[in-house]
């Protein structure tokens, strides 16, 4: 996103002069010449995360709100995770020092991540459990002029779909990568978290966190 976007989306009635920040409702100032360098500044330094909570919103096209700062980690958990689950970052680059310094993210070792990643999974996994309770969902051939139903209908997809070839390729070719430098269990927390990103939130990363360091703290007792 570019910073009139980021402008647009967390401040109330930005002008070219000022705007009213949506997260703490202080009063940015702002000059003409400038930009939007004072407005990015504000949430940089008091807001970190702020990258995520402007997706999140339009992803899901929801006002921005203090609230989404659930806890101060789960902005960085999930950058690092999106890198992991979405374009195949090596967990070892997380332990990098200059992959660290170049990523705008807080640092944190692989171990943590990993652990919030395995949790994330669990959270997802139960909220999607507790929405789709009752529901029952299949595999429909229906013709097109036929009653309308929940169920999924996959006759539009050719046999031999250019789109559905290279899909699959892409998986087969991803997982053939990630399989030499991680065990099954790592692969198969980043393919389940690859296929279920619409399902992950800065709230569901933020519980995720939690339930780590409860597992954590339980462990050690």
């Amino acid at each position: 996103m570019k910073n009139a976007e980021f402008v647009n989306l967390l401040y109330k009635n930005a002008t070219a002069t000022e705007g009213t920040c949506s997260f703490c409702n202080r009063v940015v100032k702002q000059k003409k010449q400038a930009g939007y360098k004072n407005l990015i500044t504000h949430l940089q330094d008091f807001h970190n995360g702020y990258e995520t909570v402007a997706e999140e919103c339009v992803k899901n096209n929801c006002e921005p709100l203090s609230s989404m700062f659930v806890h101060k980690d789960a902005a960085d958990t999930y950058g690092w995770t999106k890198l992991v689950a979405l374009k195949t970052f090596p967990f070892t680059h997380v332990d990098d020092p200059i992959i660290r310094y170049a990523i705008r993210y807080k640092a944190m070792d692989r171990a943590t991540l990993l652990k919030r990643m395995v949790a994330l999974v669990g959270v997802v996994d139960t909220n999607s459990a507790e929405k789709l309770a009752g529901e029952k969902f299949a595999t429909c051939m229906v013709s097109w002029g036929g009653p309308k139903s929940k169920f999924i209908d996959t006759k539009w997809i050719p046999a031999t779909s250019v789109a559905v070839e290279r899909f699959f390729s892409t998986v087969k070719s991803t997982v053939g990568y990630l399989r030499k430098s991680m065990s099954q269990e790592n692969l198969e927390v980043i393919i389940f978290l690859t296929l279920n990103w619409d399902l992950v939130t800065l709230a569901v990363v933020s519980k995720a966190i939690q339930e780590s360091r409860s597992s954590t703290d339980a462990e050690q007792e």
